[in-house]
């Protein structure tokens, strides 16, 4: 593959004396595999390219890319002929105490694996395409109910407004209040088969426009206050729509609605010492039910910090909800992290609970564990 940018201010100059900034970009990857299969003439080539563009000024960034895929038949697309083609938009605006982003994004036939019969959707991709949602950090929402992008067929929007009130002011108090209001949706792609389908492409889409069906949506509100010199609290209030029979490859599971409150709070002991905790709770009436979680991490700066955590599955549907005793799972978890200049060690022992976790996007299965995990993390 082969990856090239460039930037106007630095290219041309009548262009370095300006407030902003042009960077145009463009990439072109190729993959190779033999076609062994006994019934379809499998093109062994299969080539992909995309270009882009980033608009940079003091208050703006506005970023927009489309690539193009050739057709590549493989078991997530059901062996069709079918050129895959994808576009995203972003744009922020930001000053003092206001932020506004917006985007949207549409992706048809872009599974690109380096091996056409992977086992799942998460295994040997060439490709990246970030998800339009919001990434949470919190344990629920991150780890229950996660989404990743569609790459057979999806329309996603999302929006986003950060402010500031400011210090002094009435909502503002003595410290300033910060406020975040974010809201994300994805959609299947507005689609129709091919009748009389001599060439296999399967299905005509119409470009950028969504079909019926929710993949997913994320309304969230975050309030952040500082107290005191040494405490400060924040709350964030979640309303979840999850099609879980897509999302996680579960079929004929009903969509999950959820909703999910979080108290966040934090108190400094010293400028170097401070605890922080939280505690969260995920109101459901489908799939797992109601969940709780409690966190309390200490932090002993520069280097050390300790946490427990306990997630606990209090109500199921299958069980409560129709009059019988529910499964009360708890899964805790202790940790012990040690961190110095760029790199951060991490032991960790508990239960953890089967499922799908996704970090940026990336996701993975994971199975059901009780033990003792080790990370290092190095940055250079």
């Amino acid at each position: 593959g082969i990856d090239a940018e460039f930037s106007l201010n630095e290219l041309l100059p009548s262009w370095s004396e300006k407030p902003h900034n042009l960077i145009l970009g463009g990439s072109f990857v190729s993959k190779y595999q033999e076609d062994r299969d006994p019934l379809y003439v499998l093109p062994e080539n299969v080539g992909a390219w995309a270009g882009r563009a980033n608009f940079i000024s003091a208050k703006w960034n506005i970023y927009s890319e489309y690539a193009y895929k050739i057709n590549d038949p493989n078991n997530k697309n059901g062996f069709i002929y079918k050129n895959g083609q994808g576009l995203l938009v972003n744009a922020t605006y930001s000053t003092k105490g206001l932020g506004i982003s917006a985007g949207a994004h549409t992706f048809d036939n872009m599974f690109f694996q380096s091996d056409r019969t992977a086992p799942t959707p998460f295994d040997l991709n060439i490709n990246f395409l970030p998800p339009l949602t919001k990434q949470h950090t919190y344990n629920l929402p991150a780890t229950l109910y996660p989404y990743a992008t569609q790459p057979n067929g999806e329309v996603s929007y999302q929006g986003e407004i950060f402010y500031k009130f400011p210090k002094d002011s009435k909502l503002g108090g003595k410290y300033g209040t910060k406020v975040t209001v974010n809201y994300s949706a994805a959609f299947n792609l507005d689609s129709s088969l091919v009748e009389n389908d001599e060439g296999l492409e399967g299905y005509r889409t119409n470009f950028f426009s969504p079909g019926e069906r929710t993949y997913f949506k994320d309304f969230n509100i975050e309030l952040r206050k500082k107290l005191s010199k040494t405490w400060s609290l924040a709350y964030t209030y979640l309303n979840l729509v999850y099609d879980i029979d897509i999302i996680q490859g579960k079929p004929g599971k009903p969509k999950v609605y959820a909703n999910i409150h979080i108290v966040e709070g934090q108190y400094k002991f010293t400028d170097k010492n401070s605890v922080r905790f939280e505690v969260q709770h995920l109101d459901s009436k489908q799939d797992l039910g109601n969940w709780a979680t409690l966190l309390a991490e200490f932090t002993f700066s520069p280097h050390w910090f300790v946490a427990v955590m306990d997630q606990y599955n209090y109500v199921t549907p299958g069980n409560e909800f129709h009059g019988s005793e529910p499964n009360r799972i708890h899964y805790p978890i202790g940790s012990v992290g040690y961190i110095r200049g760029g790199n951060r060690f991490t032991a960790s022992y508990g239960r953890q609970r089967a499922g799908i976790f996704c970090v940026g996007g990336v996701c993975r299965n994971v199975p059901a564990a009780n033990g003792l995990t080790i990370s290092v993390t190095s940055t250079f």
